[in-house]
């Protein structure tokens, strides 16, 4: 779990609020159901801490009048939206790297965008959330100006409802769970020899059709097939991708890229399957070993990108019409790539499809940039 409560650290945060619920056994239930969903910080009532921290490891703010506090430090403020002057009072909070979470009884966007405007505009180290109570209101929160605030704070009515809450939530969208694929053609397909590559073992069960997102430049990613597949060279590793050489990006949620290499143990990855369906799982293991390497080179929307994988026959990559090992791999040959759509589209300064987008610190640059 990182620092800031996200397990993974990728994309909007999302917490869960369970001051208002005072009853002992509602209280389990709500922790234990908002953890179980994956939650890494949960914001409880003064007192609550030590009883909610005992059912499990996992980030704990405890309100105590309008402050937020964690193991006994001051670290964030609750505030309630209400008038300018608490929209000015919050924007100084933020600027003093304050954790604050704003809360607006009369439920409006307007404020929120006040304040997304001065957390982008100026810098402001502190991060907002939003407390929410439904899909809707977290919906409008993280598309305020286009940018959204930092995260949500889901406010469940009901102990039941966190796990549903949470669910909806995270199926908002924010670029993490359905991807635009194309159909790309393979143009060469060539062997270098030895290299060291990345196998990345999730905590998930993979479905048919269903990989890792992986690919040598920020132009165009090929979709790894899961080792689901049923063969006599080896046993099925149905939580495994052969994702390819250590250098390449791997897409992960939040749009953002990571070095198969950086994918440790906790790490958050996509898994997407042939329609574009994404779903974030989590790293079990990375293994990296010395194996023999081929490059596949595919040509799609005008752009040739590539994806350097292990050489072998129980590596796959996902097709129109299934899967194609990439030891029996020609050229012509069809297969599913993602392009992001800076990627897909350009920036209108004429550098076209391919070098309109970089990558800096696994985030996506609007910057010219030609990798081959």
């Amino acid at each position: 779990m990182s620092a800031d409560g996200n397990t993974g650290g990728e994309g909007p945060l999302i917490w869960v609020h369970l001051e208002g619920l005072t009853e002992e056994n509602d209280l389990r239930e709500a922790a234990t159901g908002a953890i179980e969903a994956g939650i890494g910080c949960l914001v409880v009532a003064e007192g609550a801490a030590e009883f909610v921290g005992s059912l499990a490891r996992v980030r704990l703010l405890e309100v105590r009048g309008a402050g937020l506090f964690e193991d006994g430090r001051r670290v964030g403020d609750l505030v309630s939206i209400r008038s300018q002057d608490d929209v000015d009072e919050a924007i100084k909070l933020m600027a003093k790297g304050h954790i604050v979470l704003l809360d607006t009884p009369d439920w409006t966007v307007i404020p929120l965008e006040d304040l997304v405007a001065a957390r982008h505009g100026d810098g402001l180290p502190g991060p907002a959330l939003a407390v929410v109570e439904n899909a809707e209101e977290a919906r409008l929160a993280l598309g305020a100006l286009e940018h959204g605030v930092d995260g949500v704070v889901l406010r469940p009515t009901a102990a039941e409802d966190v796990k549903t809450l949470v669910a909806a939530v995270r199926g908002i969208g924010g670029g993490e769970d359905f991807f635009q694929l194309s159909v790309g053609v393979v143009v060469r397909v060539h062997e270098l020899g030895l290299g060291d590559r990345a196998c990345v073992d999730t905590v998930d069960i993979l479905r048919d059709g269903e990989g890792l997102l992986v690919g040598s430049s920020s132009a165009g990613f090929l979709l790894v097939h899961g080792e689901t597949i049923e063969n006599p060279y080896a046993a099925v590793r149905p939580f495994r991708v052969n994702a390819g050489a250590v250098h390449s990006y791997v897409l992960v949620p939040g749009g953002r890229t990571k070095y198969l290499s950086e994918t440790d143990a906790g790490i958050r990855v996509l898994l997407v399957d042939r329609d574009g369906a994404g779903r974030p799982s989590h790293v079990g293991r990375l293994k990296i070993e010395r194996r023999p390497l081929v490059l596949v080179e595919v040509e799609a929307g005008g752009a040739r990108f590539n994806a350097i994988l292990q050489n072998a026959e129980t590596v796959r990559l996902v097709t129109p019409a299934g899967h194609a090992s990439v030891s029996s791999l020609e050229e012509g040959q069809k297969v599913i790539v993602y392009m992001p759509p800076a990627a897909r589209d350009g920036d209108g300064d004429g550098t076209g499809p391919g070098k309109a987008t970089g990558r800096h610190f696994g985030r996506a640059v609007p910057e010219r940039i030609i990798e081959s």
